[in-house]
């Protein structure tokens, strides 16, 4: 499920990341706020609400339409993964690889 986080004094998007997904990854909720944040990803300021998306793993056996039914209950949501993805998995949404961490955007 998606969450959300108020900016206090002093944030970063990697503290940020770091609280939520224990990585300095900041990409994926900069990617989930850009409108709000703007180009320049050091901007962000008190009191901003900011969409925190849900990241997954990707497991043995997985595919997108899998992960799309347990994440939107239909298997046919899939390209919405992979449109948010498509850096990590490349051209071809059926070569997923276990161990890679997908963004689920809201």
């Amino acid at each position: 499920m998606t969450q959300t986080y108020i900016v206090k004094k002093g944030d970063t998007l990697a503290q940020i990341a770091e609280m939520f997904y224990g990585t300095r990854n900041w990409k994926p909720i900069y990617e989930a706020n850009r409108k709000l944040i703007g180009l320049d990803t050091n901007t962000i300021v008190p009191d901003q609400q900011l969409v925190i998306p849900d990241l997954y793993t990707v497991q043995t056996g997985d595919t997108l339409t899998r992960i799309a039914k347990s994440y939107y209950g239909n298997p046919f949501d899939w390209p919405r993964i992979y449109r948010a993805n498509r850096d990590v998995i490349g051209d071809n949404p059926r070569q997923i690889i276990p161990g890679q961490l997908l963004v689920i955007p809201y």
